[in-house]
């Protein structure tokens, strides 16, 4: 028979792990990982800025965004942004379109439509500051 103090023990750890689940569910419902056969159109139908970021599982810069969790952080710091990871592995004929020429590759849209024009792509790696500076002057446009 197990005593009240190990049922306790056993519900509390529950608890906590539910708990923290939920906390990383909420951190990263903005961060949408684009599907194979998924179109990213249909992703950009949001009334928000949505960041690109276009990446390749083997590239170096890109493990670097992976590793220090770039995308996490700005996605708890804008929960207005929505973050959506293209691998160009699984989604070649969409970086032709998007004419990516190096990767990391980060670009924007808001309403749907591409933000274009000066300092409104990002190519290799960037700090969270640096990015966040960026995030903020897409807000402004």
């Amino acid at each position: 028979m197990i005593s009240s103090k190990t049922k306790l023990s056993i519900l509390a750890s529950a608890l906590l792990l539910v708990a923290s689940s939920s906390l990383v569910a909420a951190a990263t419902e903005n961060i949408h990982h684009l599907k194979p056969g998924e179109k990213l159109e249909n992703v950009l139908l949001q009334d928000r800025l949505t960041v690109v970021k276009i990446f390749a599982t083997w590239c170096p810069p890109c493990q670097r965004y992976a590793k220090e969790k770039i995308i996490e952080q700005l996605a708890k710091a804008y929960p207005d942004v929505l973050f959506v990871e293209v691998d160009t592995d699984k989604h070649k004929t969409l970086v032709r379109k998007l004419k990516v020429r190096s990767i990391p590759y980060l670009l924007a849209y808001k309403d749907g439509e591409r933000i274009t024009g000066k300092g409104t792509t990002i190519n290799g790696f960037k700090s969270v500051s640096y990015l966040s500076d960026w995030i903020d002057g897409l807000l402004k446009k």
